[in-house]
């Protein structure tokens, strides 16, 4: 008697141990489909932020672009506007009194 429960122990106790292991691979595959799922949700996801990001960035860089082009071009005719007094012994200077040129 002793040996037939314990045979039948035995034989319960592998087969919740086969059930076990079966219901862990099942988990497993139910888990790694998930998770691939989700990987590619986040990948895409991801991928339009990044399209967002890069054409932000880009809006940013033509502003920046602009001012400085704008900033450059106010210099230039800042300076294009005042003139620079002659220096009394260049030989820019010489030549113009020379020709009787406006100084």
């Amino acid at each position: 008697m002793q040996k037939e429960a314990a045979k039948r122990a035995d034989k319960h106790s592998s087969w919740l141990h086969n059930e076990e292991v079966l219901r862990q691979e099942t988990e497993r595959k139910m888990l790694n489909r998930s998770l691939a799922l989700m990987l590619d949700e986040f990948k895409s996801e991801w991928k339009h932020k990044k399209t967002l990001l890069d054409e932000h960035c880009e809006r940013l860089m033509m502003t920046v672009r602009e001012r400085a082009e704008a900033q450059r071009h106010n210099l230039e005719k800042k300076y294009e506007v005042q003139r620079v007094p002659p220096v009394k012994y260049s030989t820019n200077t010489r030549d113009m009194v020379k020709q009787g040129k406006k100084i």
